[in-house]
């Protein structure tokens, strides 16, 4: 709020970002619910999955209204308003919650002990009838969102204009997110079954590390060049408030 009149932080499209910064929230809420005392399996679902929506979808249309400033040109691009960002990121973020609600209704998670195939012990895990089938589900629309981010964000990686260079903070966040995500179901392949409790330790830990990178990448940056340099301006700085 300080600084929200300096060319610098008006570059990175303060609205978008808070909303990414909305979405980060409830990331890191989400491993909190899974905490011994807590453990709110329908709960970490809903923060997780609402907050990475919210996240990705930002960063979508963000890239998206860049991409078409580039590729367009006339001057129509600059009557893409944030309200209509918002609607379409109201759309994306509206499927992914219609996808949570059908899951939490047909086949809601719950917690439930499961013995652990090494030291026989029984583990707090999260699980339902037919979790499998809505995680799939899941997972496919989450990859949609993050292969879009990933397509935007690349063909926006070269732009030039000062006031844009936010792209590439945005390309190194959602190919972050994208190695993270991998890594996450290929483990879940070969962990899930065996070692429930230890899969949902390392999403945890994995939430924890991709939102710390991207706010870092995205904010960081930006924070520093104007709370300790103290800078003001970036070279066309008219075009970022007409534009974003």
């Amino acid at each position: 709020i300080m600084y929200r009149n300096n060319a610098l932080i008006m570059g990175i499209s303060p609205l978008f970002s808070v909303i990414n910064l909305v979405g980060a929230m409830l990331m890191i809420i989400s491993p909190i619910l899974l905490a011994p005392q807590i453990f709110i399996c329908q709960a970490w679902l809903w923060f997780l999955v609402l907050g990475y929506s919210i996240f990705i979808g930002s960063i979508i249309v963000k890239t998206r209204r860049i991409d078409k400033l580039l590729t367009r040109r006339d001057f129509k691009v600059f009557g893409i308003k944030n309200s209509t960002l918002l609607n379409q990121m109201a759309v994306l973020v509206g499927i992914q919650l219609l996808l949570l609600i059908i899951w939490t209704i047909a086949s809601p998670l719950s917690e439930k002990y499961h013995r652990n195939n090494h030291d026989n012990k029984d583990v707090l895990t999260c699980s339902s009838e037919y979790s499998l089938v809505f995680l799939i589900i899941q997972l496919c629309y989450s990859a949609l969102m993050l292969g879009s981010a990933c397509y935007y964000a690349f063909r926006t990686r070269n732009i030039s204009l000062a006031q844009y260079k936010e792209a590439k903070p945005m390309l190194f966040t959602v190919y972050n997110f994208l190695v993270v995500a991998v890594i996450i179901v290929t483990m879940g392949f070969f962990v899930i079954n065996e070692n429930p409790s230890i899969f949902l330790i390392f999403v945890s830990i994995a939430t924890y590390y991709v939102i710390m990178v991207a706010v870092i990448s995205l904010f960081g940056i930006r924070l520093y060049q104007v709370v300790i340099l103290k800078e003001t301006s970036i070279s066309s700085g008219s075009a970022s408030k007409s534009a974003l």
